[in-house]
């Protein structure tokens, strides 16, 4: 008994048809894929693009660095929050939030970026109080 397929067709004539549907399909993908390209390149055009807003000033004392581990994985605690060297932190600046990458933990100091500026925060001495 041989295969018939949903038409009645043979199997080598069903496969022919399956394949050229899926050469259609993909030829006809790259068509759509130009014109999609073309209509987002005229939109951009026409539509103007915001202005880039301003910059967030972040400084050294923004950054309160309050514990530093040099085990595997590094850790430092910074502005209360418990980071390891690739994590993120956010540092409220006003009515803004600048979220700064930690880069590298060093033996008191932790380095971090934002865009193309690199911040190093030293870690804060605590001093004991006396107690009378």
């Amino acid at each position: 008994m041989s295969y018939k397929g949903p038409r009645g067709e043979t199997a080598a004539n069903f496969s022919c048809r399956a394949e050229h549907f899926a050469l259609t399909l993909i030829g006809g993908s790259g068509y759509v894929i130009h014109q999609l390209h073309r209509e987002l390149g005229v939109a951009g055009k026409l539509i103007p693009l915001p202005e880039p807003s301003p910059s967030v000033t972040v400084t050294t004392d923004m950054l309160h660095v309050t514990s530093i581990t040099l085990g595997r994985p590094r850790l430092a605690v910074v502005n209360g929050v418990e980071l390891s060297e690739g994590q993120s932190l956010e540092v409220k600046t006003g009515d803004r939030t600048a979220i700064l990458r930690l880069t590298n933990i060093e033996d008191g100091v932790v380095t971090f970026k934002l865009g193309g500026q690199t911040f190093s925060a030293k870690m804060y001495a605590s001093v004991p109080k006396r107690l009378h």
